[in-house]
């Protein structure tokens, strides 16, 4: 019996440290939201948050899927990651200051009211190829990589609180987010002792983008889900409503935490009942429930509870954030099971289903933003959010039988009669 308890301990303590680090860079940004409501307008804080919108598609451009890939390979075997590293950092920094010239070159139009402060977030592309605190996560060191987490929001929350002057214009709010970024990078650059020396040839450039930009897309999705609409908004409705709504959709994702954590925890549990004949159904049962009901709850407490505490948080000039949240609680209760099924897909190694449900999300939030631009309704365009992830759990639930959730397995190939009347798979 102790010794069950203690391989349940040895399991459970990494997930809960990296959860840990999660809810504490949650806090963190919470803490920057309120402290950015507080202390700069909003049509400030609107065109702050744009640029970020703006960086952080370009990032997941440059990114190309390589933190992830070199991150999985770590785990694998990081000798070879060490060995590829070079070529990882060359790549990386190639594409950021590729992806950052370009996106610069367009900043003129894509914050055309003040493109200063894109200017400024885009310099933290290369910053973010330099970051290297996937090494801590890949061999195991969850400690460290949960403190790499969350030092970054905290670093964001203490310079604002501490050195930002209120009333700061968008440029110095980007240029303090900036050393923010530096600061973690720095932070970051020991977690590098980890990986032992080199050993065997170092993967082809070639092959490592070929299997890394799968991956990349699907960021790159996810980024799009969270970014497209909130520019959108600045772009048409003002940067004022750019600045409401992100300070809305900031408690939104603050509220994720215990969804980021589920599918964490999912993600290592499913796929250690996949290796059972017959054990991902129950498993896909229970955690459904477990993390569906969590949403709900979540939800409910989005919509209820935290409009009262928005003056508490954000002072009390800001009634419209307190508002809009209600429209954001759909998103939040079906960013629970959808994280679920996300891992359930990825213990079962369907990455082309993971890819079909972000392209679905995608063209269901484009749809769905027309009416709320349109017709220049933020709330509608929260509901957006909710629309994409309904799209996204309709493709990742396709397949599983609703009354017993279980999986339905393709039908077997037709087979034909051979020469020697032997049945063979036909081609």
């Amino acid at each position: 019996m102790r010794a069950r308890l203690r391989r349940l301990a040895a399991t459970l303590a990494p997930l809960l440290l990296l959860g840990g680090g999660r809810a504490v860079a949650a806090l963190g940004g919470f803490l920057a939201a309120g402290l950015l409501a507080r202390r700069v307008d909003a049509v400030t804080l609107g065109l702050f948050a744009m640029a970020l919108a703006v960086q952080g598609h370009a990032a997941q451009l440059a990114e190309l899927g390589l933190r992830s890939w070199i991150t999985a390979l770590a785990g694998i075997d990081p000798a070879r990651a060490r060995a590829f590293l070079s070529r990882y950092l060359a790549l990386r920094l190639a594409a950021a200051l590729a992806l950052g010239a370009a996106t610069a070159a367009a900043a003129p139009w894509l914050l055309p009211a003040d493109p200063v402060p894109l200017y400024l977030v885009l310099a933290a592309l290369p910053l973010m190829a330099l970051h290297l605190d996937w090494a801590a996560l890949a061999t195991g060191r969850a400690a460290e990589a949960a403190m790499l987490v969350a030092l970054r929001p905290l670093l964001w929350a203490s310079l604002l609180a501490l050195v930002v002057p209120a009333g700061s214009d968008p440029a110095t709010l980007a240029g303090f987010w900036l050393a923010a970024w530096a600061g973690a990078v720095l932070a970051a650059l020991p977690a590098l002792r980890h990986l032992p020396p080199a050993r065997g040839p170092a993967p082809a450039p070639a092959a490592a983008l070929q299997q890394a930009l799968p991956l990349g897309l699907s960021a790159l999705a996810g980024q799009l889900q969270l970014g497209l609409d909130l520019y959108l908004v600045g772009r048409l409705l003002g940067p004022a409503a750019a600045g409401t709504y992100w300070l809305a959709g900031a408690v939104a994702v603050a509220a994720l935490v215990l969804a980021n954590a589920g599918q964490q925890w999912t993600l290592a549990r499913l796929a250690a009942a996949a290796a059972a004949p017959g054990g991902l159904a129950p498993a896909l049962r229970h955690h459904l429930l477990l993390l569906g009901a969590v949403g709900l709850v979540a939800a409910v407490g989005l919509a209820l509870l935290a409009p009262p505490l928005v003056p508490l948080a954000f002072g009390p000039d800001h009634g419209a954030v307190a508002a809009l949240l209600p429209w954001f609680a759909p998103w939040l209760a079906l960013r629970h099971p959808v994280g679920v099924l996300q891992s359930a897909r990825a213990a079962r190694r369907e990455g082309h289903r993971l890819l079909l449900a972000d392209l679905a999300s995608l063209a269901a939030l484009a749809t769905a933003l027309v009416p709320a631009l349109l017709l220049e309704s933020p709330h509608l365009a929260a509901l957006a959010r909710a629309a994409a992830e309904a799209a996204r759990l309709a493709v990742l639930a396709a397949g599983i039988r609703p009354g017993g959730l279980k999986w339905r397995d393709p039908p077997p190939a037709p087979r034909r009669p051979a020469a020697a009347g032997r049945a063979v798979p036909s081609p």
